[in-house]
């Protein structure tokens, strides 16, 4: 599964340094605030489309928002804006004199790496569908079930009548 811990604090980071507010972001994102605020939070975990759209708004590799700690690397900010790396593969001179702190490498991309990660969401996903489905047929079951005893006990009420 993928590490995530870095989303929430990335997440707030990004808005922060955009100088959005929550539901700007939402609105630009095509989300609701209540959202954003749960990722923002750690309380939801966001899906991966939603996580692309949020990295492609701020212009940010989708694997920095997932596997770095932007507030700790600095050097994938330029001019108070994310630094897309498979724009602009090097970050200026100006920017690491600004912050004096060398720039981060992009997270590997070779295919094994990538193809890892894709098992990895694919799985994930595969599960969560697997819980959703259990959980209808669970509530199907129960509403099944409670037919049957209201039919029951209106049999009961016509017998008695």
């Amino acid at each position: 599964m993928l590490d995530n811990n870095h989303i929430p604090s990335n997440i707030r980071f990004l808005r922060a340094i955009a100088g959005l507010s929550q539901e700007q972001l939402a609105k630009e994102v095509n989300l609701n605030r209540g959202n954003i605020t749960s990722y923002e939070r750690g309380v939801a975990k966001p899906a991966i489309e939603t996580l692309k759209r949020i990295a492609d708004f701020f212009n940010i590799d989708l694997m920095h928002v997932i596997q770095t700690d932007l507030t700790k690397n600095i050097g994938l900010i330029q001019n108070g804006q994310p630094l897309n790396h498979s724009q602009n593969n090097h970050t200026s001179a100006k920017t690491i004199n600004e912050t004096q702190e060398k720039p981060v490498a992009p997270p590997p991309t070779s295919s094994n790496h990538i193809s890892s990660m894709l098992q990895e969401v694919t799985s994930y996903e595969i599960k969560r569908r697997e819980a959703f489905y259990q959980n209808v047929e669970r509530i199907a079951n129960s509403l099944e079930r409670i037919e049957k005893s209201l039919l029951k006990l209106e049999e009961k009420t016509f017998e008695n009548l």
